[in-house]
C-alpha cells in the first residue's frame, strides 16, 4: 500500500502487507542473498512461536503489516496513521479474521498503540546482536521491537 503526492508523484508513505494462513509453514529466509535483510526477517519472526498470534486470537487467516515509513518530507502529517487504518480496513473488507505487525520504532509503536493494537511480545535491541554488535548500537531512540496483534 502507497501514498503518492498527487501533484509531484512523490512517494509519501509506505505499508508493506502479506497474507498469511495457520497452515503456512515457518518461513524460509535462506534464499535471500543480502544478509542483513535476511538477518532482520529472522529477527522480527524470533517470537513467532512465543506471540502464537493463530491461537492467540483464534483465526486462521490474517494480515501480517511489515514496514511502514513515511518520507522524510511528509512526516507529522498523520500519514502513518492512515497507512494503517487503511491497511486495517482493506484487511476487513477482505473479510481476514486478524492483523499481526511489528513496530520497530517508537514512531510506528505509537500508531499501533494509538489504534489499539495489542502488545504481544517486546524485543529489546541490546538483548540482540548482529555480526557481534548489539543492535541497539544504530538505532538511536529506538530501544525495542513489539509484536502487535488485533483481531477484527
Amino acid at each position: 500500500m502507497c501514498m503518492v503526492a498527487k501533484d509531484t508523484g512523490q512517494m509519501m508513505g509506505l505499508r508493506l502487507i502479506s497474507f498469511m494462513r495457520r497452515s503456512d509453514p515457518a518461513e524460509d529466509f535462506s534464499d535471500l542473498q543480502y544478509e542483513p535483510l535476511r538477518e532482520l526477517f529472522r529477527f522480527l519472526t524470533s517470537k513467532r512461536e512465543e506471540v502464537d498470534f493463530f491461537n492467540h486470537y483464534g483465526v486462521d487467516e490474517a494480515f501480517h503489516f511489515y514496514t511502514l515509513g513515511v518520507h522524510k518530507n511528509f512526516r507529522r502529517q498523520g500519514l502513518g496513521s492512515r497507512l494503517l487504518a487503511a491497511a486495517v480496513a482493506l484487511g476487513k473488507e477482505l473479510g481476514l479474521q486478524g492483523i499481526q505487525g511489528e513496530g520497530t520504532s517508537n514512531f510506528s509503536q505509537r500508531i499501533y498503540e494509538k489504534e489499539k493494537f495489542e502488545i504481544l511480545a517486546t524485543m529489546p535491541y541490546d538483548q540482540h546482536e548482529y555480526k557481534g554488535r548489539k543492535l541497539i548500537e544504530g538505532t538511536g531512540e529506538h530501544t525495542m521491537t513489539k509484536v502487535y496483534g488485533l483481531k477484527l
